[in-house]
């Protein structure tokens, strides 16, 4: 008697989920059989809610551990470059930005030939408002 194929397919899906649970929590050290997350390794470092290191003494711990390549020094992770000065906004392109409201990158772009003529000689323009003016 063969199980109807619905049967197969959910039974396979369980355990293909199963699988990736068990892979997931080995990887990121949590325990395999609790059906809480419990950490079996604690953290390197800890971070803020949004998991970043704004502060780059705060990610010392786990710079400290990792591999680098012959000549590197890893006080460089630390550094703050120096601010670069300000770059001049060319007066052609600020116009072209601001000239319409609400699709300021797309005045901008520099299109290639084939989209232009996709557009603009087949007249469909409904997508690409922002070629009209």
């Amino acid at each position: 008697m063969r199980p109807p194929r619905f049967a197969v397919a959910l039974i396979s899906t369980i355990v293909a989920c199963v699988a990736a649970e068990g892979a997931t929590r080995l990887i990121d050290g949590y325990k395999l059989w609790s059906l809480r997350l419990v950490a079996v390794r604690p953290r390197l470092a800890r971070t803020t809610a949004l998991d970043k290191w704004l502060d780059p003494r705060r990610a010392e711990a786990y710079v400290s551990v990792l591999p680098v390549a012959d000549g590197v020094d890893r006080s460089w992770f630390g550094l703050d470059p120096e601010q670069r000065p300000p770059t001049p906004v060319d007066p052609e392109l600020e116009r072209r930005y601001w000239s319409l409201r609400g699709h300021e990158l797309p005045s901008v772009y520099e299109w290639n030939l084939q989209f232009i003529r996709n557009v603009l000689c087949r007249g469909d323009r409904s997508a690409h408002a922002y070629l009209a003016g």
